[in-house]
């Protein structure tokens, strides 16, 4: 090798070596190691210690060309696939369940196109980018600077990115929120059981534990409107009653109590079981309702009658209901942790989701993430008698 040429590589791994790449998510720099590629965090330098700037001009085109390189390809999550998933799966279970910052970054670089492509284009600056953006995720994983991560909090990570619907997968993709200076200044006798937002009527209806009344608040100020009394036990669920303009409540008396817009009771359905949980569906204009023993109920407000009910297929209590409209199907979710979409023409379950070890207690829909009916975004809340927290059963999420 010619002296020239042996020189200029020299100032080119000092240069490289001294790269410093902006992370969003330290108060720092992220650099090459002494040995290898693989970044450490590098602290920005304090007020008395001016000599240590992170900025330097000798180092100006390297941290050019870092930025350049800053393309999608350098983006870790743009590289995710179902071998990647699967091989960063094994490497936590390798490791013992957790991986910290430096196992982390060598198992994606690793297990990904990200190294082969720096040694392809032969480009040691866009592999140290490259490698800075996995540890960059890392830190955004790692949101409560533990050192270490789990593959849940991988997973959940991925699944929170995709849920948010953006074309870049960056943390700033994800919603962030804030706790609000309006708050209800109301007393509660007991602790608050459940929140319902009933946006037909922009009002937010608040259920109480052990409470045989309901109170209405204005969202946006937070403020009481009105405190319901009617029922003989504790108020359960509600939900709003588009055609008759009414909401519908039930409770553990085992009736569903409709009132007006006055709050006024207007009429009274008496079950033989109580029910959990209510849904108004638009299409067929019936009332469906979840029992406590796995019943689904179809009442007709005309005659204000149950028309038809279906037992045995949820074997424990249907905790929550939800009327898929564009496929014109409604889910129940079960304390048996299933999810059954039925068909409310027929009431004949279409469909049958098992995935909960333990209980469903609560479902969501994204009409917008749906590309055809067997990958609809559906996501059901419940508990995994697999994972433990110190504070009871976990809860997990799952999207179907």
């Amino acid at each position: 090798m010619r002296p020239g040429r042996k020189k200029a590589m020299a100032l080119e791994d000092t240069e490289l070596r001294s790269l410093r790449i902006p992370s969003t998510a330290h108060r720092g720099a992220l650099s090459p190691s002494k040995h290898s590629y693989l970044p450490t965090l590098q602290e920005q330098a304090r007020e008395d210690r001016p000599q240590l700037a992170i900025s330097v001009k000798a180092n100006d085109h390297a941290v050019q060309e870092a930025q350049r390189s800053a393309r999608p390809e350098t983006q870790p999550l743009t590289d995710l696939s179902a071998d990647l998933l699967e091989s960063m799966k094994v490497e936590f279970l390798d490791q013992g369940g957790a991986l910290n910052g430096e196992q982390f970054v060598r198992a994606m670089l690793r297990n990904s196109d990200l190294t082969a492509d720096a040694q392809e284009t032969n480009e040691p600056v866009l592999g140290a980018a490259k490698a800075a953006a996995v540890m960059d995720l890392f830190s955004h994983v790692d949101v409560h600077g533990e050192g270490s991560v789990s593959w849940e909090d991988v997973s959940n990570y991925f699944i929170e990115q995709g849920m948010s619907g953006g074309d870049e997968f960056t943390v700033d993709s994800i919603k962030t929120y804030e706790v609000s200076q309006v708050k209800d200044v109301s007393k509660h006798e007991t602790p608050v059981e459940k929140l319902v937002y009933l946006e037909q009527i922009d009002s937010l209806v608040c259920l109480s534990r052990g409470s045989r009344s309901f109170r209405l608040y204005e969202p946006k100020r937070c403020a009481l409107q009105h405190q319901v009394s009617g029922h003989r036990g504790t108020v359960i669920n509600c939900c709003y009653v588009d055609a008759w303009a009414q909401i519908a409540t039930t409770a553990a008396d085992m009736t569903i109590c409709f009132w007006d817009s006055h709050l006024q009771l207007r009429n009274r359905l008496a079950a033989k079981d109580v029910q959990l949980c209510l849904q108004w569906d638009t299409v067929s204009r019936s009332l469906f309702s979840g029992a406590i023993d796995g019943t689904l109920s179809r009442w007709d407000l005309n005659n204000m009658t149950l028309a038809d009910l279906r037992k045995g297929n949820h074997k424990k209590a249907i905790n929550d209901l939800l009327m898929v409209h564009d496929i014109n199907l409604l889910a129940s979710a079960s304390s048996d942790g299933s999810i059954l979409m039925w068909d409310t023409a027929m009431m004949k379950p279409k469909k049958t989701f098992k995935g909960h070890k333990k209980g469903t207690f609560s479902l969501a829909y994204s009409m917008a993430r749906r590309p055809d009916f067997r990958e609809k975004s559906t996501a059901s809340g419940g508990t995994n008698d697999t994972t433990k927290n110190p504070v009871g059963t976990a809860w997990s999420r799952l999207l179907w």
